[in-house]
């Protein structure tokens, strides 16, 4: 059995059990160039709960805020999204209020030592998460 490069993973080899009439036209176990994410075509949109389509729980609507900061699709409404959210439910998770504080941080839309120093409040076996903040 012939084998070649499959098309949905780079670097995979596998045996091809689809044995053709005519050879086809590349050569199947070339290397297949690697495509990498720029900033020109990221997906720079908001970030939206995809199933279920029914309103978000509290706790979807911290998600979603903390995917548009995390995956730096649209930190701008992200932050503010994450931030309005914060102050409607008061989480008790320490996460919600480290993500803000990294997001202003890598942002430059302020200071975080205040969401920090609440992350640290509510969960003080987290203050390593943050430890280069507090070391500076």
């Amino acid at each position: 059995m012939p084998k070649r490069r499959t098309d949905d993973v780079v670097h995979a080899v596998m045996t091809d059990h689809y044995i053709q009439r005519r050879r086809p036209a590349r050569d199947l176990l070339a290397k297949i160039a690697e495509r990498h994410e720029t900033d020109a075509t990221a997906y720079h949109g908001k970030v939206v709960l995809y199933y279920p389509r029914t309103a978000p729980r509290p706790e979807d609507e911290l998600y979603l805020a903390i995917a548009q900061v995390a995956q730096k699709s649209n930190p701008d409404q992200g932050i503010a999204q994450l931030s309005a959210a914060i102050e409607k439910y008061r989480p008790e998770r320490a996460e919600y209020y480290f993500e803000l504080a990294d997001a202003w941080r890598k942002n430059g839309h302020g200071e975080g030592s205040p969401l920090y120093e609440e992350a640290i409040r509510r969960k003080p076996i987290s203050w390593r998460r943050c430890g280069d903040w507090l070391l500076a």
